[in-house]
């Protein structure tokens, strides 16, 4: 298709931009759902839910979680979310990565997942009971 093929010189904003939307149609070729426990993401419309309820999100938040319950069952570091959180011309701190971290776990207290921290690897996302 049209992402196929890139003209020399390209930005790397233009390369980052279809990689992006190859990763999404690959993932869109299969289920169209992701679940850890209670928290369910819809893969065609981007949305996290949990018991059917919507969660308000801002896009960087939405891009760690997305992240995260891509790879079910995996640590992640900070360096890895970094690289799926922010642009290849933006600069992130690993201190943006812990206040993202956060955020998430506010806005998921109450629900039967958590994100636990494995001290010096990174992070994961667990269903609880699990």
């Amino acid at each position: 298709g049209a992402d196929d093929y890139l003209a020399k010189p390209f930005e790397l904003s233009e390369l980052e931009a279809r990689v992006k939307a190859l990763l999404r149609r690959s993932v869109l070729g299969g289920e169209q759902q992701q679940r850890c426990g209670e928290l369910v993401y819809d893969l065609g419309t981007r949305r996290f839910s949990v018991r059917d309820e919507s969660l308000s999100l801002t896009s960087r938040e939405q891009a760690v979680l997305e992240a995260m319950i891509a790879r079910p069952g995996r640590v992640m570091s900070k360096e890895q979310l970094a690289a799926q959180v922010f642009g290849l011309d933006e600069e992130a701190s690993s201190d943006a990565i812990e206040i993202y971290i956060h955020r998430l776990r506010k806005k998921l207290e109450g629900c039967a997942v958590r994100i636990v921290t494995f001290r010096g690897l990174g992070y994961l996302l667990e269903a609880v009971g699990d």
